[in-house]
Order: C-alpha cells, then structure tokens, then sequence
C-alpha cells in the first residue's frame, strides 16, 4: 500500500493518477470538502480516500496502518509574517508527525516533496545545486523557505533513525491554475527570470526515485530558467494560436507577484544530477503550455495523457 499526502494538489494527484496507471494500491489524505485538482475518475475512484490532516496525529495513526511506501506532498504556501504560526504547524510540525508514525509503523519509503526555496547561494560558475546549503543568514530567504528547510530538517532526521528518504526540490511548478493567473494578470510586470518544471514531471520523478531506491540523496526538479519576458511572450502567442480569448483581470491570487519575486534564484538552478541519474528528460515550457492552451476544455484535466 502507498500513502500520499497533499492528494488534492496538482503534484499529489498527479502522483496518485501514475501509481494507479502502475496497477499500485493507494491510499490519500485530502482536507474535507477538497477533491483531487485533476478529474480522472477512471483511476482516481480505486483510490482509498482519507479525510483528515497531517497535524491529526489520530487520524495520521489509523492511516499509515498497512503502508510501506509514503508520498509527502502536503504543504502551505504563504509569504507573510502573520502566516508564520501557519506554516510551522502544517509545514514543519505536520513533517515531524507522518515521519514519526512512518518510523513507527515500518514505513520502508518515503519521499518529501519540499522546495528548491530552502537552497542556497550559487556556485563560483552561478549554479544552484545539490550542495548550495541554506543559511538562515541570508536575509532573502522567505518565511516559507525557512519552514521548509525546517520540515527538510525533519525528514534527514527521520533518515538518522532508520528510514529510507529521499528529497525532492521543485523550482516553481506551472501547474493549469498558475498558468492561466500568470497570463490573464494583465498588470503583472516582473523583471528578471525564474526556473519552472511542471507537475507532471515532479510526479514522475519522485516515482521514479523510489521505485529504484534511489534515497538519501536530494534532487532538484527544474525544466527551464527562463526570463519572465519570454514566458509572457510564449503565453500570448498561445493565446492567438488557439484563438483563446481571457479577460484581463487587475485582481487574481494576491501573492502571485509576490510569489515570483520570492522564488526568484540568485542563480541558475542545475538539473544535471537528476538528469543523469534517472535519465529524465523534462517537458520545455513551451510544450507544457502548448498542452495547457489545448486542453484547457476538456472534461478531463490537461496532461492526464501524457
């Protein structure tokens, strides 16, 4: 049986969705009222749904009963000082518990999805890699890069106790949501580049990673660095490729500025050792857009094919 937390997030589905293309059995933590983001009901109805939360030690405890394998995608995304009290309970209290109950119950495996947020500074040739530790010095770090480096923190301590890990950090993941709010935001206007991969490829690597064991290590998941100009640019060309007409909008997701600004690298995020040793080829932004744009209408969520 594999667990996965974070079910109704676009990675969280997506890891669900492939497990069960494997014929796996699988088991998902979603909030009450929250369904899975994409509409596969063909897979998504073999799924043995739990309602509840990480911070449930209760409702955590019953479910990890029977598990071998565990997905850990659930987490809050906030930037603000007032939502720090938040970010403590669900990102790094929340970590703290499924590992204590993985090392409790025999988990064998366990895979944290957490953020190329908690990496440091480039390398002397501008890299960002593997080994560009955190420092809590660094006054550009966000409150949510500092919980996750926390919750991270939580997970090697996991490792120390006997449980096999293995850490993924996604650069910003263009998922259907972000995507349409990036584009319709008309009074969006942000200088620079920013690295992105899609929640699909995320999915898939993490799957990848523990099916050949592959733990202890730390990957980063990154597609493209690319300039926000030329994402802007490929979004609108979209636009007029498959004569999709969006309403320019002045109020969307009120952190998406922010959002961008605060993953914004000081460097470029290398994706040389996941590309080595998985062998993984990721989707260009351009095809995943190209997917988005023509998909968007379908009843069943884009990229459930590919």
């Amino acid at each position: 049986m594999v667990f996965v937390t974070g079910a109704e997030s676009y990675v969280g589905s997506y890891i669900l969705l492939y497990l069960l293309q494997k014929g796996r059995k699988v088991r998902a933590l979603k909030l009450k009222k929250k369904n899975p983001c994409i509409n596969y009901n063909k897979f998504l109805e073999k799924v043995e749904w739990v309602e509840g939360s990480i911070i449930d030690l209760t409702s955590m405890q019953d479910s990890i009963n029977g598990v071998r394998e565990v997905f850990h995608a659930e987490e809050i995304i906030a930037f603000s000082k007032k939502d720090i009290e938040l970010l403590e309970k669900i990102n790094i209290e929340g970590t703290s518990n499924i590992v204590n109950i993985c090392l409790n119950n025999g988990v064998k495996k366990f895979c944290y999805i957490s953020s190329t947020s908690t990496l440091g500074i480039p390398n002397n040739e501008g890299f960002i890699t593997e080994d560009s530790f955190f420092s809590f010095e660094e006054d550009s770090h966000s409150f949510y890069g500092k919980s996750k480096f926390l919750s991270e923190m939580e997970v090697w301590r996991g490792r120390s106790e006997g449980l096999n890990v293995v850490i993924v950090n996604p650069s910003i993941i263009l998922d259907p949501f972000l995507i349409t709010e990036m584009i319709r935001k008309k009074d969006l206007h942000l200088k620079g580049m920013n690295s992105f991969v899609s929640a699909m490829d995320v999915a898939k690597c993490c799957i990848q990673l523990m099916e050949e064991n592959l733990f202890n290590e730390r990957y980063i998941l990154n597609s493209e660095n690319i300039y926000f100009n030329d994402f802007f640019s490929s979004g609108k060309e979209r636009l007029k490729k498959f004569k999709i007409e969006y309403p320019d909008i002045n109020k969307s997701r009120k952190d998406l500025s922010l959002l961008m600004k605060k993953f914004c690298p000081k460097g470029i995020y290398s994706n040389e050792k996941i590309k080595k040793t998985l062998r993984f080829q990721f989707l260009p932004i351009k095809k995943i857009l190209d997917e988005y744009f023509k998909h968007q209408f379908s009843k069943i969520t884009m990229f459930h094919h590919i």
